[in-house]
């Protein structure tokens, strides 16, 4: 028995250890916000340890910290949407503190309510789930990553993201949020780039003032610099077969010189130089530095540079290496271009289909003659990359292959490099025969901006008497022959029961004000001069008044109104056209607005007779006569009216015409690009007026009918270009530029002159037109499928 009770004490010893041992770990998870783990070791310590008076602050100690972790994981349980197990996981610890023998008083407060906001349906979310919970989680993440999107500038990765979210929360309103602020920034950075193109654009059109300075080199010569073109292995081969060297002549001269010579010698005699790279570049590729001391010793006339590279290659004992871009020098050593390599090629959509027309097909007719070609209707059967390249004499490997996608028109290779040139070959002479058109895209940009500065006074004086006289008088001056307006819309100072202004005379007449300060000239006088549509014309305005001073009561009466306007108006066009025509045919694009306009009238219609006069009598109440007076009728006058019309195009138009080179590269433009706009009507008629005497013998007129003839001006701003570009190149032409500007300095005479004061008697009138007119015109050889047609440009990659 004493024995049996010393185990017994040890096992209670160990429980309490371990159970002391959980009590730590579930405090360290607890530290970590690890519920779950906490939990679970809260709760294995609670059920080790014995229930004897020794451990019962053991006991309770355990209990407290149980208790802790099952709230906290019970809320989590819950939010993840797992209602039910929650609800489970604190009936459990109820009942196990009840299997525990603990008096219910255990369980506290907070445990109980906790239980309750499970089971009440309000607190936590019945209708969550944990695929809610996943989704909202995955939600969260989403937002984060769309909004360093935004943050770094990525407005596309970041409205991809925003739209994820949507798929997985259709109605979720920061999403859209997100999706318009980056819709704005997009938006902003579009405005920040067209104001940048207009100052561009602008600053064009004040640099047309700066004539440039001629140029001349010291010895009168320049230098051309031609562009390089693409080029292949096979099209390098052809120059060293086309180039021809007059004459070369070696006497123990060094590899090295001998071959630079050469090089500059295919530079100078290239024929077809102007459609590309210009010669062929000849290098040493031994890793001997003697190989360039070799001495060479050779004499040819007339030879081909292939010829003349091939006996200097003999000389030196290497051998000569072609590839893409140039012609290298080699050791006999070096090993041959046998390495498969793989490259893609733009070819024609039919490169394969013409190439086979009546190779491969199915057997004829037996009964037929011998040599006869198939019936019409017979079945052909269609190669692939590799039968036709091997028809054509191209040889394949045991790991060499060919595939052509015709969706992309790429023909892809995989041989050797000497394979590789035979088909560049094929490639270059099949763009030659293929149908060759041209896409034009022309953009117009037209973008104008106007400045009126305009600061002056005005002044009216009354009369007054000299002073020290009685009998000399003064005033100011009069209007003479410049324009006046109306005097109710120009001053503010008007005497009652009068319509003439504050001091009546004018001192400042002559300085150019409002209407009077525009831009003139002989066109511009006549334009929409009595020209009214729907209001009577007001006659010259005056700039507006922004202060007055008025003197009623002294002597004499004065008025003075400061003047003064700045206004800026800027306005943008931009038009984007595209066309596909033939080589060697005229194309037009337009964006334009059909303007109707007469061109012919009939003359107004005046008839002779219209009638007797009508005597009228004036009465008294008495019937007494008072008087009588004599009424001519009205003349039913009808005025010119348009009985012909003719429509005009206003607006942005370019003629182009392209002419394609035998490279297949460059194209000759001859484009010829118009801008036409409405500038008013010229009246060329004069109202018709219907005159009458009144009773007192004085002429008047009864009848005015307005007999307008208009006939309208055009403005055209036109250019021609002629270029030879490459395709897919941009020809700029901006030409198409003008710029006014007007500066009026007036001032009083004597009083202008005045120090200080004379600045009161000043005008200035400041006013600038700037408008420019660019186009954008991009030229690109396609084929019929729509394709890019240049010269096939490899990408090699090593197998």
């Amino acid at each position: 028995m004493l024995e049996a009770g010393k185990k017994a004490i040890a096992r209670r010893e160990l429980a309490v250890e371990s159970s002391r041992k959980l009590l730590l770990q579930g405090d360290r998870l607890m530290a970590d916000q690890d519920f779950a783990g906490a939990f679970d070791a809260y709760r294995a310590a609670f059920g080790q340890i014995p229930d004897t008076s020794a451990t019962r602050e053991l006991r309770l100690e355990s209990v407290t910290k149980y208790e802790a972790a099952l709230q906290a994981q019970a809320r989590a349980v819950a939010e993840e949407g797992r209602l039910e197990d929650a609800i489970a996981l604190v009936q459990q610890f109820y009942q196990e503190v009840r299997d525990s023998g603990l008096p219910p008083a255990t369980v506290s407060p907070a445990t109980k309510r906790l239980l309750a906001d499970l089971q009440d349906g309000e607190t936590f979310e019945p209708a969550n789930s944990p695929e809610m919970v996943e989704r909202k989680r995955e939600v969260k993440r989403l937002f984060a990553y769309a909004d360093g999107a935004v943050q770094t500038g990525q407005y596309d990765e970041a409205t991809r993201h925003y739209a994820q979210i949507l798929n997985l929360d259709p109605t979720n309103q920061a999403a859209r949020r997100g999706m318009e602020r980056v819709d704005k920034l997009v938006s902003e950075y579009h405005k920040a780039a067209r104001d940048q193109t207009r100052a561009t654009a602008l600053a064009k059109v004040t640099a047309q003032w700066e004539n440039p300075v001629p140029r001349f080199s010291l010895d009168g010569a320049s230098v051309e610099t031609a562009p390089a073109g693409p080029t292949s292995v096979g099209s390098v081969r052809e120059k060293l077969r086309q180039i021809v060297i007059p004459e070369v002549e070696f006497a123990q001269t060094p590899l090295q010189e001998a071959v630079e010579y050469l090089s500059a010698r295919s530079k100078e005699l290239d024929p077809g130089a102007a459609g590309g790279r210009k010669g062929v570049d000849i290098v040493l590729g031994g890793s001997d530095p003697a190989d360039a001391s070799i001495p060479v010793t050779l004499r040819l006339a007339g030879a081909p540079l292939g010829t003349i590279l091939d006996y200097v290659a003999k000389v030196a004992r290497l051998k000569v290496r072609v590839d893409e871009v140039a012609v290298t020098m080699v050791p006999l050593s070096a090993p041959d271009q046998t390495a498969i390599v793989t490259k893609s090629y733009r070819v024609p959509p039919n490169f394969i289909s013409a190439g086979a027309t009546g190779a491969g097909g199915a057997a004829g007719d037996p009964f037929g003659a011998s040599g006869a070609a198939p019936a019409s209707g017979t079945l052909q059967k269609k190669l692939t990359a590799i039968e036709f390249l091997k028809m054509n004499g191209v040889a394949f490997g045991p790991e060499a292959g060919a595939e052509f996608i015709p969706s992309t028109s790429t023909l892809l290779v995989r041989n050797t490099q000497d394979q590789l040139e035979l088909i560049e070959a094929m490639i270059e002479s099949s763009f030659g025969s293929v149908a060759k058109l041209l896409r034009f895209d022309v953009k117009t940009i037209e973008i104008s901006e106007s400045k009126l500065d305009e600061m002056g006074f005005d002044w009216l004086l009354g009369q007054f008497n000299m002073p020290g006289s009685d009998r000399v008088f003064g005033a100011g001056g009069t209007q003479g022959n410049q324009a006046a307006g109306s005097a109710q819309n120009e001053y503010p100072f008007i005497p009652p029961g009068g319509n003439l202004p504050l001091g009546r005379n004018p001192v400042t007449a002559g300085n150019r004000s409002g209407d009077s300060a525009a831009f003139q000239d002989a066109i511009a006088t006549a334009i929409n001069r009595d020209v009214s549509f729907g209001s009577q014309g007001t006659g010259i305005v005056k700039a507006p008044g922004i202060f007055s001073v008025g003197g009623v009561f002294t002597d004499p009466q004065f008025q003075v109104v400061m003047r003064g306007i700045k206004q800026s108006a800027a306005r943008d066009l931009m038009t984007n056209n595209s066309v596909v025509g033939r080589a060697g045919q005229q194309a037009i694009l337009k964006s334009v607005r059909e303007f109707v306009y007469p061109t012919e009238y009939d003359p107004p219609e005046i008839p002779d007779q219209v009638g007797t006069n009508t005597t009228i009598t004036v009465l008294d109440q008495n019937n007494n006569l008072l008087g009588q007076s004599v009424s001519s009728p009205f003349a039913p006058m009808t005025p010119a009216h348009p009985t012909a019309f003719e429509t005009r195009e206003l607006g942005s138009l370019v003629q182009v015409e392209g002419t394609i080179g035998a490279d297949n590269y460059t194209i000759d433009l001859t484009m010829t690009p118009e801008v036409s706009r409405f500038e008013g009507f010229v009246n060329y008629g004069s109202p018709i007026r219907q005159y009458n005497i009144d009773s007192a013998g004085q002429q008047y007129v009864e009848q005015e009918v307005q007999n307008r003839i208009l006939m309208p001006v055009f403005k055209v701003l036109r250019n021609s270009v002629n270029v030879s570009v490459y395709s897919g190149q941009t020809v700029v032409v901006g030409g198409l530029m003008e710029a006014k500007i007007q500066a009026d300095n007036d001032k009083t005479p004597i009083l202008g002159d005045a120090p200080l004061v004379g600045h009161l008697f000043r005008s200035k009138v400041e006013q600038r037109e700037m408008r420019a007119v660019i186009f954008f015109v991009t030229v690109n050889i396609i084929d019929p499928s729509g394709g890019t047609v240049q010269p096939p440009v490899a990408t090699t990659a090593s197998l």
